[in-house]
């Protein structure tokens, strides 16, 4: 709710890219519309692996509830030659987002912001000493490559983060496509390495993870 439109938009667009061609992603400024958004697949398929894997994926520190819309939207009608407005057929690539949850106030997450941002300001001194190995042994920051040139140290912390013991993503200033991912320890850093290895950012960026060398 705190994000520009713009910027929400190509977060949504990144997060959910790994599971198809998203062809359109529509949010409103608005109290009416506040904590939703809409994505459209060009697949049905796309459509339903997003909402199995992306139900409760934490996004900007708020759960997401990823549900079929009730209705088509209208590019995809238009796609079919059947557009009508208003229609009220059934969903076909049209994902309701929401991170509103009814009858339940969600605790505000404490910040981590400063600690990081000093993190930051140390590991920007000696980031050019660091890189990644297939060889390194198992430690507590992590090296990740062919990161597309649109995504940004948001979307890979809401990626990681959802394993225990995140620190913090950063880019690497003037060398775009790789970032470094810390932890508190290297078990959180071996969990994340394992299971999001070879993760699609985009249909045509799969993300290369191996442990930091210094």
């Amino acid at each position: 709710e705190k994000l520009k439109i713009d910027e929400l938009k190509r977060n949504l667009y990144l997060s959910f890219g790994a599971f198809g061609n998203v062809i359109e992603v529509h949010a409103i400024r608005g109290a009416k519309y506040r904590g939703q958004a809409w994505l459209v697949y060009d697949k049905i398929e796309s459509s339903a692996r997003a909402v199995r894997e992306m139900n409760g994926f934490d996004f900007f520190g708020k759960p997401l509830r990823v549900n079929f819309a009730k209705t088509k939207s209208d590019v995809i009608a238009k796609q079919d030659g059947n557009y009508e407005p208003r229609p009220k057929r059934k969903a076909d690539g049209l994902l309701s987002l929401s991170t509103t949850e009814p009858k339940k106030k969600e605790k505000k997450k404490s910040s981590s912001k400063s600690a990081a941002s000093n993190a930051a300001t140390i590991a920007s001194e000696s980031t050019t000493t660091l890189v990644g190995s297939e060889d390194a042994p198992p430690n507590n920051i992590l090296f990740v490559e062919n990161i597309p040139t649109q995504a940004n140290e948001s979307i890979l912390s809401m990626l990681f983060q959802q394993y225990s013991g995140f620190v913090e993503a950063r880019l690497v200033p003037g060398k775009p496509g790789i970032a470094f991912i810390e932890f508190q320890d290297t078990l959180g850093a071996t969990q994340a390495k394992e299971t999001l290895q070879g993760f699609k950012l985009t249909p045509t960026h799969s993300i290369r993870i191996t442990f930091a060398k210094k």
